[in-house]
């Protein structure tokens, strides 16, 4: 099993992404379906948290987001999102399919511009060290509720992998 997450850098300048509303946000604004549809070709199951529905231990009743752009425009709003401020979207290179679709989902639903910074696979090891140092504000991103889960390709093995890191910064990119 794969799964897909995101990591959000609560501490970014000039983004209120402190604030559990926008981190809610973002996680509405998301098609898991429609996701699921078009990158995973419906071989994958939207998530509650890290681990699928059908493995021991979930909590009953635990559920994924659904998607409602209405109530994300509205929470992000209430959060504090300043109009004209763009979200910043990184994610592996070999995840361009999906990061593209998110891209889609948050500028459709919350009514932002994305800058979606795809990583070579060679500087992605750097970008999560930078991340995992907590080299932005001082402290890592917190992990958020994943997006999806796909079976792995490889012998059944479960492979966990970030699928994109939501960050925002005041200023121009940087380069990793």
């Amino acid at each position: 099993m794969r799964v897909l997450t995101a990591i959000i850098n609560r501490d970014a300048e000039g983004a209120p992404l402190h604030d559990l509303r926008a981190r809610q946000a973002l996680n509405l604004a998301v098609d898991r379906t429609r996701l699921i549809e078009e990158v995973f070709a419906g071989h994958a199951h939207p998530l509650a948290g890290l681990t699928p529905h059908y493995a021991a231990g979930v909590p009953s009743g635990q559920r994924p987001y659904e998607h409602d752009p209405d109530q994300a425009r509205d929470l992000l709003a209430s959060a504090g999102w300043r109009s004209g401020r763009e979200l910043r979207l990184a994610a592996p290179a070999a995840l361009e399919a999906a990061a593209r679709r998110l891209s889609e989902d948050f500028t459709g639903s919350l009514g932002v511009e994305v800058d979606l910074t795809l990583v070579p696979d060679d500087q992605l090891r750097r970008l999560r060290n930078h991340l995992r140092a907590g080299r932005d504000g001082g402290r890592p991103g917190a992990l958020v509720p994943p997006l999806t889960a796909a079976p792995a390709r490889r012998g059944g093995r479960a492979r966990v992998s970030r699928a994109s890191v939501a960050r925002t910064a005041a200023g121009p990119s940087r380069r990793w």
